[in-house]
């Protein structure tokens, strides 16, 4: 049966807007040409009204997007308001629905359904991505307040290419599948100061690996700009990554990944696009089957400046945070729980190939009983430079477990100017420094002012493959007992420890 609906547009010149909503609205008769009428909002006398009559929406089977994309047509560049009919489906068909060159346009979905009915063929400009929904050109636009399933068709609900200003809040995408086509349920490129906001990506379907939000990529002429995410979006059992966050300059706070098949949160990089500058604050990354958070680059690009402050990590598969080629990272007030849960021996922070890295005021629970790290550098052939572990609390009630591994693993490893300090550790094997593949070396290692207690094993270790491999190595005021250090430990500095007093210093070279 057919659904008679209209869509109203409310063209406006030399005003502004608040999430699409005129205050305090009048209201006008319009008969339109088939008699039905549409009600209109009286903007004032500076205000263009522009009414668009009724036009059959089916639903079902029947493809609405030529019907739509007429009425788009009508609306003047300057921008307006496109209101669709609240609890009307929509059916989008393969060509999509674009919305291209406009400035001041504000969508209200006003909790429309969009269903649709087949692979979409629209691919969002200066991209790969395929979106039922592209915003392209545009300059302080909005759209809001709908709902998407994807019918396990591919392509995403929503993409912005090249706007400035542009914001994306309370919509829902469900049920978008990957055909070789869409690779993401929402998705931006090439954007200035786009918000995403309020927004659920969830339950991705059948066809393939789904994100749920892919904003900014790495090709070239992809990257986002000033990109803030949040908050309150949520990324919710898509069938790869929650969140891909690929920018220079972004805020990403107060968000949810929760329960994807890839990892929470990404940040990617590569030879033609390189992600800075980002901020991750206050986000909730739960039950995802790979990591909580990664850098994930090509080409051995780092990403480079990050904050990561303020997050909750809990049951991740693997690590609660991947750093693998992360220049200049601050990692703060963390919680990273119960993560590991595959028992793929996953330290909660791993750091791979990293310079400039605090990881400081965080706390760690380690649980399981595989050999898994508090914090890491364990990996073969690691580099890294510069990376200071300070005043984190790190409690593992698995006994196999290390909590702060200082670890140079193959030959080619290369590891420098470490500094550990003022840590709180209770239970499992303590803090371990090691070069254990001859080749490896670590290079002025600082142990200073931690404790340790519980230990299930020596609370401080040292072993070297070969003599000579650790150098400028320092334990200085530690709390806890006892300490093992192989015969062939060389440190420069050893007093103000528990076990000074017990027994004679290391010798020093």
């Amino acid at each position: 049966m057919k659904v008679l609906v209209w869509l109203l547009i409310f063209a406006c010149y030399g005003c502004s807007y608040s999430h699409g909503v005129s205050s305090a609205p009048q209201t006008l008769s319009n008969e339109t040409t088939s008699g039905a009428n549409n009600t209109l909002s009286n903007l004032g006398p500076s205000r263009v009204l522009t009414s668009v009559g009724s036009y059959l929406a089916i639903g079902g089977t029947a493809d609405d997007t030529a019907a739509v994309q007429s009425v788009i047509a009508t609306i003047p560049s300057g921008g307006g308001i496109l209101n669709f009919q609240p609890g009307v489906t929509y059916s989008i068909g393969a060509a999509g629905i674009n919305i291209t060159g406009f400035t001041n346009l504000v969508v209200n979905f006003n909790g429309a359904n969009f269903v649709a009915l087949a692979d979409t063929t629209q691919v969002l400009p200066g991209s790969s991505f395929r979106v039922a929904i592209a915003i392209v050109n545009c300059t302080n636009c909005k759209a809001y307040g709908g709902t998407f399933n994807g019918e396990k068709f591919s392509g995403g609900f929503i993409g912005l290419s090249n706007c400035t200003d542009c914001e994306i809040y309370r919509t829902t995408s469900s049920n978008v599948g990957r055909l070789g086509l869409g690779a993401a349920q929402y998705a931006s490129v090439n954007g200035k100061r786009t918000q995403w906001h309020d927004n659920i990506a969830e339950n991705a379907g059948a066809g393939g690996a789904v994100r749920g939000f892919w904003l900014g990529n790495v090709p070239t002429g992809q990257m986002e700009t000033d990109l803030i995410v949040g908050p309150n979006n949520k990324a919710i059992n898509n069938t790869a990554s929650g969140f891909v966050i690929t920018a220079v300059g972004a805020q990403v706070r107060g968000n949810y990944a929760l329960n994807n098949a890839g990892s929470g949160f990404v940040s990617s990089t590569g030879t033609t696009g390189q992600s800075k500058n980002l901020v991750f604050v206050g986000n909730t990354i739960i039950g995802n089957s790979f990591h909580g958070y990664q850098t994930d680059v090509t080409n051995a690009i780092p990403v480079l400046g990050a904050t990561i402050a303020g997050n909750k990590f809990q049951g991740n598969q693997n690590d609660c945070l991947l750093l693998n080629y992360a220049v200049n990272f601050t990692v703060s007030a963390n919680e990273c729980l119960y993560n590991d849960k595959i028992a793929n021996h996953a330290p909660a922070i791993q750091v791979l190939h990293s310079q400039q890295i605090l990881i400081t005021g965080n706390k760690i629970l380690l649980d399981g009983t595989d050999s898994s790290a508090g914090i890491s550098t364990v990996a073969q052939d690691n580099t890294g430079s510069d990376i200071t572990i300070a005043d984190n609390n790190i409690y593992s009630s698995n006994a196999n477990a290390t909590p702060l591994a200082i670890i140079a693993s193959g030959p080619s490893s290369r590891i420098n100017r470490v500094e550990v300090k003022g840590n709180t550790i209770s239970g499992g094997k303590g803090i371990i420094v090691r070069a254990d593949t001859a080749g490896g070396v670590l290079g002025q290692v600082s142990i200073i002012a931690n404790t340790v207690t519980n230990s299930t094993s020596a609370a401080y270790q040292v072993l070297n493959a070969t003599a000579g491999q650790i150098t400028g190595l320092k334990f200085v005021g530690n709390s806890g007992c006892p300490r093992s250090f192989d015969a062939k430990t060389a440190l420069v500095a050893d007093s103000g420890n528990d076990w000074n007093a017990l027994s004679q210093p290391v010798s020093r070279k």
